[in-house]
């Protein structure tokens, strides 16, 4: 099966420090990271709920009052970890 690759464009790890607009990616070990554009975006929660759409194959984040069950969010620096699914 051949996987149509022409929507996409190459992932900058150094233009994603500088970009002012929100982006999350997903480390490596599962991990998410925010942005800080993202993270303010957001309203700079304590603590997120991560969902998941199985019909769509979508990943969201909504921010939650804390404690919250499944939620989990820790500023560090200017990124934001939250543990992998």
């Amino acid at each position: 099966m051949e996987f149509d690759t022409t929507e996409f464009e190459v992932f900058d790890k150094r233009a994603a420090t500088t970009n002012p607009n929100p982006m999350v990616t997903i480390q490596r070990g599962g991990h998410f990271s925010l942005n800080k554009a993202a993270y303010r975006a957001m309203g700079e929660p304590e603590t997120v709920e991560i969902l998941f759409s199985r019909a769509n194959k979508v990943i969201g984040l909504r921010p939650v009052s804390p404690p919250a069950r499944e939620a989990s969010l820790s500023s560090r620096r200017e990124r934001v970890r939250l543990p992998h699914l």
